[in-house]
């Protein structure tokens, strides 16, 4: 390969599968980039979704004081479970995903365990 024609196009011909290759891996860092950003708006949703469910339970254990104080001195109030079972009790991040409605998963749990 002494003609200087033919290096010259084996060397361009190198640099393109070179950024065949690189666009490639742009191509696919850019959707995992997209897939991690979605998972975190959809946990950053599930976890902001947890505040109201805990001031709730807070409220209810503060009322249950505050009765037994003046109403009943027997009272006791106690919360007890397992985390599994916590979790069970509400919707999972990929609930978000499935674009269910937030008031009709908390309704159904309102009603069957409270």
């Amino acid at each position: 390969m002494g003609d200087p024609h033919q290096q010259t196009l084996a060397h361009l011909d190198s640099e393109l599968e070179q950024q065949k290759g690189q666009e490639e891996k742009y191509l696919e860092r850019l959707s995992n980039k997209e897939k991690i950003l979605k998972e975190t708006k959809a946990k950053k949703k599930y976890l902001s979704s947890l505040q109201p469910h805990l001031d709730s339970i807070i409220q209810a254990s503060l009322s249950a004081t505050t009765y037994g104080y003046t109403c009943d001195k027997t009272l006791s109030v106690t919360i007890k479970g397992s985390v599994a079972e916590a979790e069970a009790l509400f919707k999972s991040p990929e609930d978000f995903q499935d674009g269910k409605s937030d008031t009709d998963v908390e309704e159904k749990q309102t009603t069957e365990h409270w």
